[in-house]
């Protein structure tokens, strides 16, 4: 194992925050698996992770979706279902790509205020990040946990400043 301890327990905290809980369609072995194989590829604690679980998937497809920013680098990982009689580790494909080579942003808004104070506004954004080849939607506008609602705007902004910050220094 050659992730860290702390790295490890960041990343299955982060998890945890957004996808409420393992799923019955994997056995604990083969998350903490998933977990171990994230806390590699990241390298230690996310400047920002959030993640899904897919309601309906077969076996093969995405059950878990993760993605996160660490050191200027945007990362997705899909964890695939294992079949139910499968106990080697669940396949997880990933891809990793640098925030200096987003080519575009398009960004969207879900804009509204309180019956109560009218002068307060929630802006809520949806972010499709393109790279060459590849590119990635971020969709903070729907309903979702008040525990990964903040680490999705988080990872938004992030990948926003990135392109503010690479805007300024050209």
């Amino acid at each position: 194992m050659s992730e860290s301890i702390t790295a490890y327990q960041s990343i299955r905290d982060a998890m945890n925050r957004s996808v409420d809980q393992p799923s019955v369609l994997m056995t604990e072995a083969q998350y903490t698996g998933v977990v171990h194989a994230l806390a590699t590829v990241i390298g230690g604690d996310p400047e920002a992770f959030f993640g899904w679980k897919a309601n309906v998937c077969a076996v093969g497809e995405a059950l878990y979706t993760f993605m996160w920013i660490k050191d200027g680098v945007f990362g997705k990982a899909e964890v695939l279902r294992p079949a139910e009689d499968d106990s080697k580790a669940a396949p997880t494909t990933c891809w990793i790509r640098p925030l200096s080579d987003i080519r575009k942003i398009e960004v969207g808004f879900d804009v509204t205020n309180g019956p109560v104070v009218v002068s307060e506004f929630t802006v809520k954004q949806k972010a499709t990040v393109h790279w060459d080849g590849e590119s990635v939607t971020l969709d903070a506008t729907g309903s979702m946990n008040s525990y990964s609602r903040p680490e999705l705007e988080k990872l938004i902004d992030l990948v926003l400043g990135s392109i503010r910050t690479e805007t300024v220094l050209a």
